[in-house]
């Protein structure tokens, strides 16, 4: 050994290091006699270290060298660790973990510190960073903070999860809420890959659950905003998919540093009869508030499936010590029964709880024969029947439709619903009313009030029932948990809506709907709740004022360029067929000026008129004759097929227009590629495409290729939609792209993906052509960590000259 460390040619210090390696493996656990010298222990690391490269150290060596003892308190230990730093080497970093970072060093090398933060910032190998950053957490080294902070903000999550780790444990990072809030942002844009592998799946949970480690110690005041944006599932996406900090992932961060935000989503959640997203959930109980969590694991108890409830009962111990105190009978609607559950009742309750789903499966096949289905449903139950119809519920209650029972998990929460009705009667419908009263007061989106709706709809349900769920809607729209989910608005639009709710549904009609501002809220948007609104009071009859004031806000509406919100108005007004409504389309028609924000609006005016007969065919073919009018193109959007030949003859003689840009001959193509008119092939639509403003090409593109007209023929007009600057035009091809795919789609993607330059248009094309967008190359550590081969004995250490050896050691 020492021999070799005063070799002065480094090619034959590297061979004698390897033979040192060699005698190392075959002298085994004697190598606990290295005690006797530390300098040595040290040197031989140090020397490996140093000829690494050319001598690899393979997994032999790691497991061997892993018991060489090395003195905590050398005076060399600083060179040892930031030269294997310097390797990179993950076996060698094996090596030293059980022997030297194992130790505590209590402040005896505070210049390692110092050393190792300036390895992580100086090396351009991500392993060799990553390395420096995870032996800072050897010491509390104040020194280090500017660059641990720096890494931080690396692509490199490894790298992130180690310098979390150690801050949070760092007195002196006073600029914690400003870094925690930094990497919240920037979840939003650079979601995890998982990868395949167990080390990546590592990689990613480590990352995560350190940053919810750093939101417990310090939640910075704005952090909420960006995981509630994730939280909805917003966000980048990779492949359509957030694999890492994910929705699931946002909802614990949101516990762990935000629990008065959090309560709320966790029980939605919850009392989702999907239950896809409970695990979730139950995991952020264990990061809420203990006022908060207990009630809700006891809650959780009553309603979760047999693994779930087992993760309630090990989070209850965890924290508050003890078994958790449920009820046998929490979660069942006892309600229903007509005595003291029956000693049989306890024994299917004990198998649907337990952890077998066959004998569940078996049991809920039992249950159903109770109350064998008839013509019509009974008049009245057993006590038996009774129970059945208590276990069932319960049983959807835990896990929303059994979709992996033989003959029943093509049943969803609507079939259930009619099921049940048919075979128990009214019993049936109070029970799935209580079961769907819950989850609607929560905000659930879609769950058994919808299912109770679509019985409604189809007339299963007497006039008490109905007003029952009338209640639960309103209940469910006056909760504070409600945010724009449309589930009550679509009852309501089924069952009626009394006098009482119409301020609200207004409320709910004319609130401007901002997706941006909703993401950064954590809200849903309010596009589909304000639609809904308009459908349920089209048909309030007993609001003599209400016409009145959707004609004085259409009015204010268009004034005050709300396109979205006149268009919602004057559906509205239409479908009632209020003529103080539709007396306001005329003056919007004659006002138009030919502005593309504004022509949605104007055409839904237009549209208006036409259905109450206040507009003609005469009409259009009026505004046809005149291609350089703005109403042009409202006109050629009214054509239908049935519309008569004078009108087609219109459209046909404007194909040769130059009016408006090009625009009224685009328009006018449109049109009759729709109505299979003009030919894909017409000679005609390459000059129309050639002069047709972006919007105008866009759309008549669009047609094209919903007629499967061949791509190459216009693919130039595609190419230059795709690279417009604006959205509108671009995105206005996604979903004929989507759905036809047409020959030669790929390539064209290939060529124009570098000069597009909206967004979403540019992950768009990336994913169908397979290809990582943005957010799946950001991780420079996101592949695979794939394991070395295992390193076979080398075969030539049988031939080495023992005597040499013998030598060797005694001069050691």
């Amino acid at each position: 050994m020492r021999k070799t460390w005063a070799l002065g040619s480094p090619a034959a210090q590297a061979a004698a290091t390897e033979r040192l390696k060699r005698f190392a493996r075959r002298i085994g656990f004697q190598i606990l006699g290295m005690t006797r010298h530390p300098l040595e222990a040290v040197r031989l690391l140090r020397l490996i270290a140093r000829h690494i490269e050319a001598t690899p150290f393979r997994k032999a060596d790691m497991l061997q060298l892993a018991w060489l003892p090395i003195p905590e308190r050398h005076p060399e230990v600083v060179e040892l660790i930031v030269e294997a730093a310097r390797t990179g080497d993950k076996n060698f970093a094996f090596v030293l973990d059980r022997t030297v970072a194992e130790k505590a060093f209590e402040g005896r090398y505070p210049e390692l510190g110092v050393r190792l933060a300036e390895l992580a910032d100086t090396s351009r190998v991500w392993d060799v960073r990553a390395l420096a950053i995870r032996w800072l957490s050897l010491d509390d080294y104040p020194a280090a903070i500017p660059s641990l902070r720096r890494a931080l903000r690396m692509p490199h999550a490894r790298l992130r999860y180690y310098s979390l780790f150690i801050l949070v444990q760092m007195k002196g990072w006073t600029q914690r809420e400003e870094d925690v809030l930094w990497l919240l942002e920037d979840a939003v844009r650079h979601p995890l890959d998982r990868g395949a592998g167990m080390s990546a799946y590592d990689r990613v949970g480590d990352y995560e659950e350190a940053l919810i480690d750093a939101l417990r110690v310090a939640p910075p005041a704005e952090g909420w905003k960006p995981l509630e944006v994730i939280v909805e599932g917003g966000g980048a996406h990779i492949s359509q998919d957030r694999p890492g900090l994910d929705a699931d992932w946002a909802l614990k961060a949101l516990a762990a540093g935000y629990p008065e935000r959090a309560v709320a989503r966790v029980d939605r959640v919850l009392a989702d009869p999907s239950g896809i997203r409970r695990f979730a959930a139950i995991g952020a109980l264990a990061l809420l508030p203990e006022d908060l969590a207990r009630p809700r694991l006891i809650e959780a108890a009553g309603c979760c499936e047999h693994n779930l409830v087992e993760r309630v009962k090990g989070i209850w111990f965890e924290r508050f010590g003890g078994a958790l105190p449920v009820s046998p009978l929490a979660g069942v609607p006892v309600f229903l029964l007509d005595g003291p559950p029956s000693e049989r009742f306890f024994a299917c309750l004990t198998v649907l709880r337990g952890a077998s789903q066959e004998a569940r499966f078996t049991m809920v096949d039992a249950l159903l024969v109770e109350a064998p289905e008839t013509s019509a449903p009974p008049a009245q139950l057993s006590s038996s029947q009774r129970e059945a119809l208590a276990l069932l519920l319960l049983t959807l209650r835990m896990s929303g439709t059994l979709y992996k029972h033989p003959t029943l998990s093509n049943l969803g929460e609507g079939d259930w619903a009619k099921l049940l009705l048919r075979r128990f009667g009214a019993p049936a419908f109070e029970g799935l009313a209580n079961l769907a009263e819950a989850p609607a007061l929560a905000g659930v989106s879609r769950g058994w009030l919808d299912a109770l709706t679509s019985v409604a709809r189809e007339g299963m349900l007497g006039a008490e029932q109905r007003e029952r769920l009338r209640s639960i809607a309103r209940a469910a729209l006056a909760s504070p948990a409600w945010d724009n989910t449309s589930s009550p608005l679509i009852t309501l639009s089924v069952v009626g809506a009394p006098q009482a709710c119409v301020e609200q549904l207004w409320s709910i009609l004319i609130k401007p709907d901002d997706p941006t501002d909703a993401r950064s809220e954590g809200v849903r948007s309010n596009a589909d709740a304000s639609r809904w609104a308009s459908i349920v009071l089209r048909d309030v009859t007993d609001a003599p004022w209400l016409d009145a004031r959707i004609a004085a806000m259409a009015r204010e509406a268009f004034q005050q360029r709300r396109f979205d919100l006149f268009e919602r108005l004057m559906y509205l007004g239409s479908e009632r067929k209020a003529q103080e409504v539709l007396d306001v389309a005329p003056a919007v028609l004659s006002a138009y000026d030919g502005d593309p924000e504004a022509f949605d609006a104007v055409f839904q005016a237009a549209s208006a008129l036409m259905q109450a007969k206040r507009l003609d065919d005469a009409w259009i073919l009026s505004a046809l004759a005149e291609p350089e009018g703005p109403l042009f193109a409202v006109a050629a959007s009214l054509v239908r097929k049935s519309s008569p030949a004078p009108v087609f003859e219109a459209l046909t003689r404007a194909l040769g227009s130059t009016a408006r840009g090009g625009a009224s001959a685009a328009e006018a193509a449109h049109v009759l590629v729709l109505q299979e008119i003009l030919a894909g092939d017409d000679a005609r639509l390459s000059g129309i495409l050639d002069r047709a403003p972006a919007r105008a090409r866009a759309a008549l593109c669009g047609a094209l290729l919903d007629n499967e007209v061949p791509l190459a023929s216009y693919r130039e007009h595609v190419a230059a939609c795709l690279i417009s600057p604006d959205p509108r035009v671009a995105q206005e091809l996604h979903d004929p792209l989507w759905l036809r795919k047409p020959d030669g789609m790929e390539e064209l993607f290939e060529e124009v993906l570098p000069r597009v330059q909206v967004e979403d248009t540019r992950d768009f094309l990336l994913y169908l052509l397979r290809a990582p967008n943005e957010a799946a190359k950001y991780w420079v550590d996101g592949g695979d960590d794939e394991d070395e081969d295992e390193d076979a004995w080398d075969d030539e250490d049988e031939d080495e000259d023992e005597d040499d050896w013998e030598d060797e050691d005694a001069s050691s």
